[in-house]
């Protein structure tokens, strides 16, 4: 589907589609967050990854660090062509 999209309408439009789809989540995220602390954050993005089929395990290593591994790209054939959906599927957790 991304390839046919691309064909029809070039490179840049696939790079803006991913953009678009990298703003909403961000934007999504950064609602459900609002107001919590940094850890609630980073246990609230291990749960929404997981509803997303990343198949997250996070680990508390100390207070203010965690690792946060993923099992799963739910993403995988179209990251394969098209490097741009990898980049936006880190939400934003600044402290």
């Amino acid at each position: 589907m991304v390839a046919g999209i691309q064909d029809l309408y070039g490179e840049a439009f696939v790079g803006q589609l991913f953009e678009k789809r990298m703003a909403r989540m961000l934007q999504n995220h950064r609602e459900v967050m609002r107001g919590q602390g940094f850890d609630q954050r980073v246990k609230m993005l291990a749960s929404i990854q997981n509803e997303e089929g990343y198949m997250p395990h996070l680990e508390k290593i100390r207070d203010g660090l965690y690792t946060l591994e993923e099992a799963n790209c739910p993403l995988l054939q179209v990251a394969i062509r098209f490097r741009q959906a990898c980049q936006c599927d880190s939400p934003c957790l600044s402290r």
